[in-house]
């Protein structure tokens, strides 16, 4: 289903980033979400920024799309970043009304994959940053490793939907974490979908064991994938 939508999943480790690839990055953004990211401060500006220039470089790399996450070299990253600046620069970085990016999708000149128009979700957790670019709208989370007990973490999922804190009480201890995590990534997914985030509740909806539910009458579909830096969702209607 992936492949199918074009989902093109990439990951960079913002912490790791040397301070002048940061900076480049940095510059290549669009004004207004440069300037929205310079008011954070540290590790937090860290992910801003490569998370954002992930989104673009999503954008400008359509051609490349594949459906399993992959990892671009700080390199290759950087030598996108004149095409990434003229993208932006024509682009801006509208937002809807709860922060969505992109809410109504990019149009992209070019030819045959390159063309028509993308839509992008960003994400970062734990120092690494994720995005992707589909043709269709999506929702894109990345959850690292949890380190909360279990019976934090079942409380967290008080606020879930039933049918999902049913399935995660009857899990042993040792499973939960790791569970928690991907239905927490697969919820943030459809909430990044609709786009508005966690202004719906998290009990507003249930994500199924095969990834497939309902929200507001219209269903949807996540794909979820095991990552080095944690589990990581993608969400699209079906």
């Amino acid at each position: 289903m992936a492949a199918e939508r074009g989902i093109a999943p990439l990951l960079t480790d913002a912490a790791a980033l040397p301070e002048e690839a940061l900076e480049q990055m940095a510059c290549a953004l669009p004004a207004a979400r440069r300037e929205a990211v310079n008011r954070r401060r540290g590790e937090a500006r860290r992910e801003a920024v490569a998370a954002a220039y992930l989104a673009l470089y999503a954008l400008v790399r359509t051609h490349e799309a594949a459906p399993e996450p992959s990892w671009p070299s700080v390199r290759r990253l950087l030598a996108a970043s004149p095409e990434i600046a003229a993208l932006g620069a024509g682009l801006g970085w509208p937002t809807g009304r709860y922060g969505q990016p992109f809410p109504d999708g990019c149009v992209l000149n070019g030819k045959g994959k390159a063309a028509g128009i993308r839509f992008v979700s960003l994400s970062h957790s734990g120092g690494v940053a994720a995005a992707a670019a589909c043709p269709a709208p999506i929702g894109l989370d990345l959850q690292g490793r949890l380190p909360e007990p279990a019976d934090r973490l079942l409380r967290i999922a008080g606020k879930f939907h039933p049918s999902e804190r049913e399935r995660l009480e009857d899990l042993p201890a040792g499973e939960l974490p790791a569970a928690f995590r991907r239905l927490w990534a697969a919820k943030e997914s459809v909430l990044k979908l609709c786009g508005r985030g966690l202004n719906l509740s998290p009990a507003a909806f249930c994500v199924r064991e095969d990834g497939t539910g309902e929200l507001e009458g219209r269903g949807f579909r996540v794909v979820h994938w095991e990552t080095e830096a944690g589990s990581l969702a993608a969400a699209v209607w079906t």
